[in-house]
């Protein structure tokens, strides 16, 4: 009797191509890779994004496609920052310390808007308390970092306050990068 066939198999992804940062590649293994971080994290995309060291709007291009179909295909520099961003490492990005100086502005600017401290406290999923305590504070997670300029999208803040330079700013990205679990890897599956 023959082994059952498993029906889901792992894309074939040349490494070599994809370093060389200039190709386009085929979105589908990389829309699926996105959608398990996405469902694995339990993170609204743009935090994902943010995280990955991705344009938000090529995150939101993946997943939603443009017209009613789906992306085909995305940059190679875009595929291996997704590809070598996996669910541990967006974990761990909630005990990496950060300066807590732009989260506290972001936060004041929502507030300024007219958001509600409990809208804010969910967007950034931080208890009432604790948020109080973040604007006394002089470091906070790379996640609540990500989650207040996702805030910041949700309400409508562009440019800086959202994030949309934060996946361009290459020592932020480099600080986020440092220690065991924050490392980018490559999947197993793709080595």
């Amino acid at each position: 009797m023959a082994a059952p066939r498993n029906p889901v198999r792992p894309p074939v992804v040349d490494l070599n191509v994809l370093a060389t940062g200039g190709a386009w590649v085929d979105a589908a293994p990389f829309r699926a890779h996105l959608r398990r971080l996405l469902f694995d994290s339990a993170e609204h995309w743009r935090v994902v994004a943010l995280a990955c060291g991705v344009a938000p709007a090529t995150v939101r291009h993946l997943l939603a496609g443009r017209d009613g179909s789906p992306a085909r295909r995305i940059r190679a520099k875009d595929a291996v920052l997704l590809l070598t961003t996996d669910p541990d490492r967006l974990r761990c990005l909630g005990s990496t310390p950060v300066p807590a100086a732009d989260s506290v502005r972001r936060i004041a600017a929502l507030r300024a808007l007219g958001r509600s401290p409990a809208w804010i406290a969910t967007q950034v999923r931080l208890g009432p308390a604790d948020l109080v305590r973040l604007s006394d504070s002089s470091w906070c997670s790379a996640l609540v970092e990500l989650r207040a300029a996702c805030a910041c999208s949700t309400a409508g803040l562009s440019g800086w306050w959202s994030g949309d330079a934060w996946f361009d700013d290459d020592d932020r990205r480099d600080a986020l990068d440092t220690g065991p679990c924050c490392a980018r890897r490559m999947p197993d599956w793709a080595a």
